[in-house]
């Protein structure tokens, strides 16, 4: 069965507070988990060593059981992957870009391009520049569409000759 690390939500209404747990991956958040190997408390504080100004968050864990449940092979939810890159234990899922680089952008899909140079030209309704019809399972749309379906072949079993009685 596989195992998650999760966070399992407490505190009040707008006052979230979060054990991180060690639990089964089908049940439910909050149900008994393994093992709780700390909490997380992601509402703001002021700082009380440093500048008062500064605001920061509690992350209270575990870190020896941590490294172990993640050696075993348990499986961090994303939010808990970035909490245990935080803490040194995996390595960020995505990473920031260097400020050198630029982050990717999208670029319009080549289809849209071509629709744009090609006004005149109409696609057949049903199809979408492939040559098979498509053979889901909405026969009524295929039918407004104007596709015929396949003929399926019938699976059953095979016709078996009968017998004929031996004459003496």
């Amino acid at each position: 069965m596989v195992v998650k690390i999760r966070l399992a939500r407490f505190g009040k209404t707008n006052r979230p507070f979060y054990n991180i747990v060690v639990a089964h991956a089908r049940t439910a958040r909050n149900s008994r988990p393994l093992e709780v190997i700390g909490t997380y408390d992601p509402v703001p504080k002021p700082d009380l060593y440093g500048d008062e100004k500064k605001l920061h968050k509690d992350i209270k864990l575990d870190i020896t059981r941590a490294q172990y449940w993640v050696g075993v092979g348990a499986q961090p939810t994303d939010t808990m992957w970035r909490l245990l890159s935080m803490v040194g234990i995996l390595q960020p899922k995505w990473p920031k870009p260097l400020p050198g680089q630029q982050q990717l952008v999208k670029k319009e899909p080549v289809k849209k391009q071509a629709a744009k140079k090609h006004p005149a030209k109409k696609q057949q309704p049903g199809k979408k520049g492939s040559a098979k019809p498509y053979l889901g399972k909405k026969p009524a749309i295929l039918r407004a569409v104007g596709i015929k379906r396949a003929a399926k072949k019938p699976q059953g079993k095979k016709p078996v000759a009968k017998k004929q009685p031996v004459k003496k």
